[in-house]
């Protein structure tokens, strides 16, 4: 998947957030908890202007979407960015498509329902949590534009959520547009927005480094999302989640024997954390991104052992909580 925006800060936490923690996540209460979730559907706006005075104006009355997302401060230079959409507007074949991905998602009040209920949660573990405000955009597929995230925003590239069906789809290869697919945008959101959260120590380079951080990213996003299955949480398909749980300890096996827990080696990392169709070193039948999965093991059992889930995010020693997992494969 494209590269998606987060915001690594610290979150003071205190007695009352640790005791927070006393329920599974899925018994958890949220319903007392307000929050405001309106999503802004902008890519209707941006294709009803008509001149580039009006594209400039609608950016200035939405500075915060246009810097964010265009990157435009309203600077003479900028006028290139003015340009460029209105090009792409009066395209009459992303017009076409544009009005394909209206239709599709006419009715996006379950995607509005589940970032509610996800800012709930955030807001039950973290009380000083508010809620970015989201918007909806069609850009054509502009590089990175599938979703960007922030503390304050959250925009949605609507075109790279689009059916196998549509006009057009991403220029991605198959085995990753299988979660460019509406079920997946709110997970995907959520995981972006744990690093605000997560806590990491930039100076261990190693690969269980990367492995905690990530586990602890998807640690926060199914707590989040209770009600989210797993196999959307990591961004496999069911059979995926599958053949990784059937394999566990194949995989816990090659990553001992080859040594890799302690690994700093930029071109070995990749081959466990990044995206891939497959883990060709153990087998085929190995989905991509097993450091993730791992990780995630460790993470939930070493929350097992009694800490919280503030209390892990917050731990900077991903050697510590690898140990006191006692987490081995099984």
């Amino acid at each position: 998947m494209k590269p998606i925006v987060t915001f690594l800060l610290l979150i003071t936490l205190s007695l009352y957030l640790q005791s927070c923690e006393t329920k599974p996540k899925s018994e958890i209460d949220v319903s007392t908890i307000k929050v405001d979730v309106k999503i802004k559907r902008f890519e209707k706006e941006i294709f009803s202007l008509k001149s580039k005075q009006e594209i400039e104006n609608f950016l200035k009355k939405n500075q915060q979407f246009a810097l964010s997302f265009f990157q435009y401060s309203g600077k003479v230079e900028d006028s290139v960015t003015i340009n460029e959409i209105y090009n792409r507007i009066k395209n009459t074949d992303l017009r076409k498509f544009e009005k394909q991905v209206e239709t599709e998602y006419a009715d996006i009040k379950d995607l509005e329902n589940q970032f509610s209920n996800a800012f709930k949660h955030i807001k039950h573990y973290f009380p000083t949590f508010r809620e970015p405000q989201i918007y909806t955009m069609v850009s054509g597929f502009l590089p990175e534009k599938d979703l960007t995230v922030s503390d304050s925003v959250i925009i949605i590239g609507l075109d790279y959520f689009m059916p196998p069906k549509a006009m057009y789809v991403p220029d991605l290869p198959e085995y990753m547009l299988k979660r460019y697919k509406r079920p997946y945008i709110v997970p995907i959101s959520i995981l972006a927005l744990s690093g605000k959260y997560t806590r990491v120590d930039l100076a261990d380079q190693t690969l269980l480094a990367d492995m905690i951080g990530f586990g602890k990213s998807l640690q926060f996003t199914s707590y989040m999302l209770p009600q989210v299955p797993d196999s959307i949480i990591i961004g496999y398909t069911a059979q995926q989640l599958k053949d990784i749980e059937q394999t566990k300890e194949l995989i816990w096996s090659h990553y001992v024997k080859e040594g890799l827990f302690y690994s700093t080696n930029h071109f070995i990392k990749p081959k466990y954390v990044g995206e891939r169709p497959y883990t060709v070193e153990i087998g085929q039948s190995i989905p991509p991104r097993t450091g993730w999965w791992l990780g995630w093991q460790m993470v939930k059992k070493y929350m097992d052992k009694g800490h919280t889930l503030q209390e892990t995010l917050a731990n900077l020693d991903s050697k510590k909580i690898f140990t006191e997992s006692g987490y081995k494969g099984k």
